[in-house]
Formats: structure tokens, sequence, C-alpha cells
């Protein structure tokens, strides 16, 4: 039911605390380029894979049109859409025939809608970076204003691709989505980010609608 409607991911190991100060020269500089990165991407198509902590698993397509665009669409047999017009982010049972609508600033995936996007304007703390391989991950935290608040970040790092998030809901709950096939600065069709009104839904749970 809408429990499954959140976006969330998999249990990580826990790393020690870090502050801003205390990056290296080489750290800041591979953020400035994780920025840029996100600066770069205007459009972006990409399969998902969402695993959380349940071994529950689902896939489905993901597509992201700058500003604030979003589209979540789960393979069956999930019965889930969620969709994005640059506003409000529409959660939507299919099955149940339930929605349920967040202010698109609420959700944590900040870093993907957008435009001029950087850590420290959009009042995101980076709390730790650490490289291993060709892998680099980082853990985020936003203010108490958004969702799920803390995050993971995990990157290719040559080139540098992301290809998974983890996000930890307010019970610690963590699911992860992981990207193949990202196709990035591609024309997509307006309409995919438009939730069709018409269709028989009951809305519930309004807390996170702006007043």
């Amino acid at each position: 039911m809408l429990a499954n409607l959140k976006i969330s991911l998999l249990l990580v190991p826990l790393f020690l605390f870090f502050s801003s100060s205390s990056f290296s020269k080489n750290s800041e500089q591979i953020i400035n380029e994780i920025e840029s990165y996100f600066n770069n991407i205007n459009t972006l198509q990409a399969k998902f894979i969402q695993l959380d902590e349940n071994g529950i698993y689902k896939s489905g397509t993901l597509m992201v049109a700058k500003p604030g665009k979003i589209r979540f669409d789960y393979n069956k047999p999930s019965s889930v859409l969620i969709v994005s017009d640059g506003e409000y982010v529409i959660f939507y049972d299919k099955k149940v025939e339930q929605l349920n609508r967040i202010h698109i600033n609420k959700i944590p995936i900040q870093f993907l809608l957008t435009n001029n996007f950087s850590f420290k304007k959009n009042n995101i703390l980076i709390k730790n970076i650490q490289f291993e391989g060709n892998v680099i991950t980082l853990s985020i935290q936003y203010d108490k204003n958004v969702l799920t608040n803390k995050i993971k970040l995990l990157f290719e790092s040559n080139p540098l691709i992301l290809r998974q998030w983890i996000v930890e809901d307010s019970q610690g709950y963590k699911t992860r989505i992981s990207l193949e096939d990202i196709n990035t600065d591609i024309k997509l069709d307006e309409k995919k980010f438009k939730f069709d009104y018409n269709r028989k839904f009951r809305e519930i749970n309004k807390t996170f609608l702006p007043n």
C-alpha cells in the first residue's frame, strides 16, 4: 500500500562523521566535480532496481527533466507510479486507487532535480566521503524539512557516474536504488511528467503539502 510507495534503500556500514572543514583538497575537488556532474545533466533516463531491507525487489524506468520533473515507472507486478510536474510529487497506487502528494522540495533527491545545484546552497551537510577502488561514496544529510533526510550517493569515479543512492527514513528504514543503462540529455516526452487527474483515486495524507 502507501508504505510501498516510499523511495527507500538497503543497510550499509556506518561511517565516521567528518565535518566539511576536515576534507582534504582532493575530497573538495571531487565534491566540486560531483556538483558539476549533476549540473551538466538536464534530462536523464535509466533503468532502476529498488531493493529494501526486507529483500523486496522492484524495477522500472526512471525519467528526470530539470527543474523538478521526475517519473518512476514501476514494472509489474508493482502497481505504483511516482510522478512530478515540478511542483508536487504524486505517489499513486493503481491497484487500490490511492494518491498521496508531497511538495517537490520534500523529497531527498534534489541533486537530480535542481538547476545550479550545490550542496551548500541547498543546505545539504556533507558528512563523509569515502574512496574504494573505482567507487566514491558520499554521505549527505538534508535539513529536517526533507521527508527522508539521510542519503548516501555511490558513484563510479572514472568516468564520474551516479550508480546508486541509499535513503534512510525517519524510522531508520533504508532502501537502495541502483541505476543501469543511463542516458542523459535526451529528449523526453513532457506528457510523462503529468498526472492524469481524470483517473479514479482517493487522496490521502496531505501532511506534506505547503500552507
